[in-house]
């Protein structure tokens, strides 16, 4: 080849790894996601390993936008959104979408659904069939066993300062730590998220029921840190969730698990 020929075709194989470079889809960095033993839905299995609906969610979302991560230490609830907000961590799972998050975190599209019960003992919960809303259930001056974090609609976030005026609020940390507090008659009621709850009874081996009242049902999001997640990566791994949705695969994923 010429020397002429050579710089013609200089350009183009300059160009190469630039124009390659543009259509991977990988992120731009290996995203940390925070973490809390939360099973059925995040927990270290028998072996060591992660675990979880949301794991597996997570784990399928990544595969399809080409994204590696792992897993920050362990940390309390109530410590994820501030780690995540302010950058320490990248990624919360299963987080609410919330007016007072979003100043800090960006929302990825919704990839499952969370149903928050209120449970009392098996057998102990007919006082309760007629509950409607947290006003009908101060009414009744049961004492309550909340979780010391989390948000559960507007109902609950203006009724909570008088349930605890009226000291009818015990918290509570980790979920079996809540269910021993239940058996042991700490409250007549606890709540939290409804899958998880059971898991936890089933662990202590402390049979449960549900009131019919349900506290929320509301859509479940990756949130993402603005100080440490890029507008890139949030694309990435928001439009891998929306694909993976539109061909059934997270729903295959949920199925299993027994939620819709």
């Amino acid at each position: 080849m010429s020397i002429r020929a050579l710089f013609r075709f200089a350009p183009l194989v300059l160009a190469l790894p630039f124009a390659i470079g543009a259509a991977r889809a990988e992120c731009d960095k290996t995203l940390r996601v925070a973490s809390s033993d939360y099973p059925p839905y995040i927990y270290k299995d028998a072996s060591g390993k992660w675990a979880g609906l949301d794991v597996e969610l997570m784990q399928a979302i990544f595969k399809e936008a080409d994204c590696s991560y792992r897993f920050a230490p362990l940390v309390a609830p109530k410590r994820m959104v501030e780690m995540v907000s302010s950058g320490q961590t990248d990624i919360m799972l299963a987080a609410s979408d919330a007016a007072e998050r979003r100043r800090a975190n960006v929302f990825g599209p919704v990839y499952r659904y969370e149903t928050v019960s209120l449970v009392g003992l098996a057998g102990k919960v007919g006082a309760f069939r007629d509950v409607k809303d947290f006003h009908s259930l101060k009414a009744t001056g049961a004492r309550l066993l909340l979780p010391n974090a989390g948000f559960f609609g507007d109902d609950y976030n203006r009724m909570l300062p008088s349930l605890r005026a009226a000291d009818q609020v015990v918290e509570f940390t980790y979920l079996d730590q809540g269910i021993r507090m239940l058996a042991a008659g700490r409250g007549a009621l606890m709540m939290s998220d409804t899958g998880a709850i059971f898991a936890a009874a089933k662990r202590e081996r402390v049979a449960i029921e549900a009131i019919p009242f349900t506290v929320t049902r509301a859509p479940i999001h990756m949130m993402f840190s603005r100080a440490s997640v890029s507008e890139h990566d949030v694309k990435q791994l928001s439009e891998a969730t929306l694909r993976l949705e539109k061909r059934g695969v997270l729903q295959t994923i949920r199925s299993a698990y027994g939620l819709r």
